[in-house]
């Protein structure tokens, strides 16, 4: 009953906690103040996917919502597979929905810790709970909030190490290691790698603090040949997984030409001391770049430090923990070992491994705690150097808050600690308070606390939600929400309509950002975000038809429909306030799919106008340059420079020999200006539109780099030719075109026989049918979109998306289930009858001992008889 009524506290208490640290934080009375960076942008809508799925209303496998045209079975696999998304089907709000989620993860997180803790030091009272929620409520868990695909590992990273106690105690297979470490794996690659990392430090660990490597090689061989059979294990268990997420991980990776961007910087011991007394996380921005999130409560801390000097545990086991200690500071601090524990180079997250470290400073500082009956000189003297250094680490970074916070409660709790450990039980009854209120305002602290914030102001959940259902959109064409800079690229695959020029996932695929790439787009190493102001020729090619945009368009070719008011969401305020929406209407725009005359390819030695020149030639057969290539030559102008911060700054003068006033310039400004009558239309994507009504603008560039070894790309377009060609192709589309899950639908009346181009990405996956026949398809523009044959006349057309691998990964998962479950008994079967033949066999030589010994005993007690009666009888003759 008392364990029942403890395990309820390690999940209760945490669970209060962050309730109460919401709400002092407005979260839960308004829940948008949490949806920033990749809640925001990713989880908030593939978790709503999976919803979708989970309601039937959305396929595993495909979603033509996802961008331009997805396979989503790596997406789920990546983000969504942990068990506790099941609130998503009991929660009907998402978005509270998702913070439940995380706050079960930190809960459970608590109690697994809590249950390590109470098993492996056999300890049954209110402390372990004390030192689990600090596990629990680390500033990894807190300032990585907004990553809660990653958080699976919070709970059973104790579970995982709780198996290796027990491979070690009995000498067996451990289910409990083997069906943790596969969750972790399966839940997320990434932080499962780190964790299967850290197993085998642990494992170590384990075995250098309990014997020793010369006498005991014998048991280092039979126990490392469970550990790896065990992991071998977990690894087949999770292949189902790995291998459905590596299906379309492979092809995306290998195609992708842009170059993947990292944060795998380096950080040094200063910095991890300083994170470890710093009571509210100081961040320099969310995406962590230098700083490992290592902070689990000041008494973790002051009990780690002790923990090192107390000559009442074991030298073997300090000087193990120490090694244990420094492999991760090592590996902070060396680039490659970075790397290798990420598995891959972590796009802007950094250190994500750095949890695992939490665990065990919180392990060995419960060891600490508990074997540390007082508090001695020694002691005081170590606490005391230990603030000190806290302190002045602290200090170096100038953040009068912070060093405000930490100074009281590092000298609270050395204080307390002392009188915890030194007088009345009472003390350590107000120390495990304090150390929950600690943790409280550490995550009421940690939790916005960013210098550099990733967005100002963002379309609210709701807002999105109610603009898509204000107009009907065509299916057959895509639409692009592009109001903000800041705002989602993934709205067509929330709100599971339509599809779009823009989508972000770390699962993209990577013929398609290549293709973006060749027309200068914006593209990143995860996302494809085609602006508005982007070429109408290649949109117009792409079937984007709609936009939402926060200012008026000046272009002849887009039309505007109507005028919205929608409620953005200012961050820097936490207020949300109301905004002008316009939708425009590209007439031109061509569908899904329509005829062309033929295929053409790109290579290296064209620019982005060539190549969309070559394809609307190619397409349309009309021999007619649309995009036109705009000269530019620098002006000698230093008096506009003269006050510029940057390293470069020139002025240039952009020549127009056309009547098309629009200017679209592709380059990586830092800061631009124009001549007073030009007029700008900029967000974070590229290209630049400028708009002036006459041929002469001036453009002056602030540059961070050496603008001299920069060029940038201008061009402007030939409206009639654009208008023209586009007409032509418009003559034979697809019409009619529906999207249901993982199937599309739609009809054509062909005028002739040829090919039709689905702007659909490429995929062998797909069953194409014409006229409910099965039909052959093949890749265009680089094997990047589908293209099929279609002959003169009415025709109906569908595509189905399937992927039936997905039943050999699920086989695999069971299978692997199975021969676990078999190994297990089968294994501990002879493990048990080993270990009873030994017991027998100990026994069989603890009774011949006995019988030797009883021998003996005899021989000497005749021995003493015969030695006594030959006395006697020497006695008797005398």
């Amino acid at each position: 009953m008392k364990k029942i009524k403890n395990y309820l506290l390690a999940f209760i208490i945490p669970f209060i906690i962050c309730l109460t640290f919401f709400y002092l934080k407005n979260v839960l009375q308004h829940i948008e103040n949490i949806y920033v960076s990749d809640l925001r942008l990713q989880h908030i809508v593939f978790l709503t996917y999976l919803k979708n799925v989970l309601l039937g209303k959305a396929s595993l496998l495909y979603s033509f919502s996802a961008g331009i045209g997805s396979s989503m079975l790596s997406t789920i696999i990546f983000y969504c597979v942990s068990p506790i998304n099941i609130l998503l089907l009991l929660i009907k709000d998402i978005r509270y929905a998702i913070l439940f989620i995380y706050i079960v993860k930190v809960c459970l997180a608590s109690l697994t810790m809590y249950i390590f803790l109470s098993k492996k030091y056999n300890s049954n009272t209110l402390t372990p709970i004390v030192f689990s929620t600090c596990y629990a409520l680390s500033s990894f868990a807190i300032s990585y909030y907004f990553c809660i695909f990653w958080l699976d590992c919070l709970y059973l990273a104790p579970l995982v190490v709780l198996g290796i106690e027990e491979l070690f105690n009995k000498e067996k297979i451990s289910l409990i290691y083997i069906f943790s470490l596969a969750l972790c794996i399966i839940c997320n690659i990434q932080m499962g790698f780190g964790l299967c990392v850290f197993s085998v430090i642990y494992y170590f660990y384990s075995y250098n603090t309990r014997y020793e490597l010369k006498k005991d090689l014998k048991k280092l061989k039979n126990l490392s040949i469970i550990f790896i059979v065990s992991s071998l294990c977990a690894g087949a268990i999770s292949s189902g997984a790995l291998l459905g997420f590596m299906s379309e991980y492979n092809n995306i990776s290998l195609s992708r030409k842009i170059a993947v961007g990292t944060s795998a910087a380096t950080t040094n011991i200063l910095f991890v001391l300083k994170n470890l007394f710093t009571v509210g996380n100081l961040k320099v921005d969310y995406y962590n770049n230098f700083e490992p999130y290592v902070y689990c409560g000041l008494i973790v801390t002051f009990f780690s430090i002790l923990y090192l000097f107390d000559k009442k545990i074991n030298k073997k086991k300090r000087i193990h923990a120490l090694i244990v200690i420094l492999v991760f500071i090592i590996s902070f601090s060396i680039k490659s070992l970075n790397l290798f524990w990420h598995l891959s180079e972590p796009v802007l997250l950094n250190y994500r491994y750095s949890i695992y470290l939490s665990l065990f400073l919180t392990m060995i500082a419960f060891e600490s705690y508990i074997t540390k009956k007082s508090i001695e000189k020694k002691d005081i003297i170590i606490l005391g150097i230990s603030t000190f250094v806290g302190v002045f680490l602290i200090t170096i970074y100038k953040e009068e808050t912070y060093i405000g916070y930490s100074f009281i409660f590092l000298l609270l709790m050395l204080i307390m600690i002392i009188l915890a450990k030194n007088k009345h039980k009472i003390f350590e009854y107000i120390l495990l308070i304090l150390v929950i209120v600690e943790v409280t305002a550490n995550s009421y602290l940690s939790l916005y606390t960013a210098k550099d914030i990733p967005y100002e102001s963002y379309t609210t959940y709701k807002s999105i939600i109610e603009l898509s259902n204000k107009k009907k959109i065509e299916d057959e064409y895509r639409v692009m929400y592009n109001y903000t800079s800041t705002d989602l690229c993934n709205d067509t695959l929330l709100l599971n309509k339509n599809s779009s020029l823009r989508y972000f996932s770390s699962v993209i695929n990577g013929k398609v950002s290549n293709f973006f790439l060749n027309n200068l787009s914006f593209v990143g190493n995860n996302n494809y975000r085609v602006s508005a102001f982007d070429s109408p020729l290649l949109i117009s090619l792409m079937g984007n038809k709609y936009f939402y945009l926060t200012g008026e368009l000046t272009n002849s070719v887009y039309k505007k429909l109507d005028t919205y008011t929608i409620t953005n969401y200012d961050y820097f305020t936490l207020k949300n306030k109301k905004q002008n929406i316009y939708l425009y209407e590209n007439p031109y725009s061509l569908s899904i799919g329509y005829m062309i005359e033929k295929d053409t390819t790109y290579n290296k030695k064209m620019d982005n106008v060539t190549y969309q020149n070559n394809i609307i030639k190619s397409f349309s057969g009309i021999d007619k340059d649309i995009l036109i290539r705009l000269d530019y030559e620098e002006v000698k102008d230093e008096e506009q420079c003269k006050e510029s911060s940057y390293p470069s700054c020139e002025v240039y003068h952009l020549k127009n020999n056309t009547n098309n006033p629009n200017y679209y310039v592709y380059a990586s400004f830092n800061e631009y200006n124009t001549n007073a009558n030009a007029t700008s239309y900029i967000d974070t994507n590229r290209p630049i539109l400028f708009v002036t009504p006459n041929n002469n603008m001036f453009l002056k560039i602030d540059y961070a780099g050496d603008l001299k070894k920069e060029t940038f790309n201008v061009n402007t377009y030939d409206e009639e030719a654009l208008i023209t060609s586009l007409k032509k192709l418009q003559e034979n589309m697809l019409t009619n075109v529906n999207f249901n899950k993982n199937t599309l639908n739609g009809t054509i009346n062909s005028k002739k026989n040829g090919t039709l181009f689905l702007s659909i990405p490429y995929s062998k996956n797909f069953n194409i049918y014409i006229d409910n026949k099965k039909t052959n398809y093949y890749g265009l523009l680089d094997n990047t979109f589908i293209g099929l044959n279609i002959k003169e006349g009415n025709h109906k057309i569908k595509l189905v998306y399937k992927d039936n691998r997905i039943y050999l990964y699920t086989t695999l998962t069971i299978i692997s289930v199975i021969i676990t479950i078999a190994l297990n008994i089968f294994i501990n079967k002879k493990i048990d009858f080993k270990q009873k033949e030994e017991q027998i066999k100990q026994k069989e030589l603890e009774e011949k001992k006995k019988e030797q010994q009883k021998r003996k005993k005899e021989l000497e007690q005749k021995k003493k008889e015969t030695v006594k009666n030959k006395k006697n009888r020497n006695k008797k003759r005398k």
